[in-house]
């Protein structure tokens, strides 16, 4: 009987171990997937100036882009303040016995938001592509593709296909 406790212990042990470097390796991807990336991994500079970069903006259109950095960032983070807002009723409504419908509701919510916010990033790749003149009109046809990789901020995130 001794013998089975100690096997079970080691096992235990042994699962244990498992689940911290398994959550370590999540942790460690995570961080490694968010580096230099949108928002949350680095201001955005990243993109921003590999979109100056690639699309050779002048000085007067890096301007303007600035600006719609700025008008995008405010939108898009309005949006997010919100839905972290509902997800935290949500959460606290499992405790609190929230029904189905007032959970089906806060879900919608939280739906439409996100379209809201897909719909603020088409705006403002529209934006984008309204200050090239002559041959960044290519480059940004060139760019589109890359988009999603370029601001992607989750790991596990889908690709966009490519045309």
């Amino acid at each position: 009987m001794t013998m089975k406790i100690e096997i079970n212990n080691r096992w235990v042990l042994a699962l244990l171990v498992l689940n911290v470097l398994v959550v370590a390796g999540f942790w460690v991807s995570a961080l490694q997937g968010n580096r230099g990336a949108g928002r949350r991994g680095g201001g955005g500079e990243g993109p921003k100036k590999e979109i100056i970069a690639r699309l050779q903006l002048n000085e007067r259109q890096v301007e303007k882009y600035e600006c719609f950095i700025a008008s995008h960032r405010n939108g898009v983070g309005e949006r997010e303040r919100k839905i972290n807002a509902l997800r935290q009723t949500l959460f606290l409504g499992v405790t609190d016995g929230m029904d189905s419908a007032a959970t089906a509701q806060i879900c919608r919510e939280i739906g439409s938001l996100q379209t809201e916010i897909h719909q603020l990033h088409v705006a403002h790749f529209k934006q984008i592509q309204g200050l090239c003149k002559g041959r960044q009109v290519k480059a940004f046809e060139e760019m589109v593709i890359e988009f999603n990789e370029m601001f992607e901020h989750r790991p596990g995130g889908e690709k966009m296909p490519i045309r």
